[in-house]
């Protein structure tokens, strides 16, 4: 592992979930190699990507010739990376915050644009 990578701070929001399967899927896959090469990774889930922050839609999410987002998912839920859910976002789509991933929480844009100041910013 070089030393830059394993300094690197990046943020991945993710946009969708059911309603687009597969990109919501490989976002997952891109998280997952993310936290696999050390990199300092935040994510923040918005707009309809808000339910997969919620427990349980991770199970019907699936893309073929990628690994099931509830495996990727688990894989970066072990690890340090940060999960955060926009608050306006999660009120639109009925997500309350007793229903979201362990260790989730939410935001709002105070919250994560300083984050995005200091990351590298990558939107799926």
């Amino acid at each position: 592992m070089s030393a830059q990578r394993k300094n690197k701070k990046m943020l991945l929001i993710i946009t969708h979930s059911d309603d687009d399967p597969e990109r919501a899927n490989l976002a997952l896959a891109f998280a997952a190699a993310m936290v696999s090469e050390e990199i300092d990774l935040a994510i923040v889930f918005m707009f309809k990507g808000v339910l997969l922050a919620k427990k349980g839609v991770i199970e019907t999410i699936s893309a073929p010739n990628v690994t099931p987002g509830k495996d990727l998912l688990s894989f970066i839920m072990g690890s340090d990376t940060m999960l955060m859910a926009c608050t306006p976002c999660a009120l639109t789509h009925g997500v309350n915050e007793e229903e979201l991933l362990d260790g989730c929480k939410l935001i709002s844009a105070l919250t994560v644009v300083p984050e995005m100041n200091d990351r590298e910013v990558i939107t799926f």
